[in-house]
């Protein structure tokens, strides 16, 4: 399970990287990234001690790397919201997802 918290990481990498000034995307762009990071927030941690367990992998250092690489995320996105003031489309596709999803 592991590698695929690295996959999904390596994916809002590849996310982020889009997010330029007049990208027609950027607000689905910035709320993929927001949304990995709630998904490994709640529940990656978890995964990846419970993978390394499975695994017989070092457990501690798999934690470290994802650990490292969820804070770059978080900076990442602190950084873009920063630059491009992304609240307000935050929360319109927040809403906008609870309505799609109440139908």
């Amino acid at each position: 399970m592991y590698e695929h918290i690295a996959e999904l990481l390596d994916f809002a990498e590849v996310v982020a990287k889009r997010i330029v000034p007049g990208e027609f995307d950027n607000n689905n762009y910035f709320m993929t990234l927001v949304y990995v990071e709630d998904i490994l927030d709640t529940y990656g941690r978890a995964v990846v001690s419970r993978s390394a367990d499975e695994n017989n992998l070092d457990g501690h250092a798999l934690k470290g790397d994802a650990s490292r690489r969820m804070e770059a995320l978080r900076s990442t996105i602190a950084r873009l919201n920063s630059d491009h003031a992304f609240d307000e489309a935050l929360v319109q596709s927040a809403g906008r997802l609870v309505k799609n999803w109440k139908r």
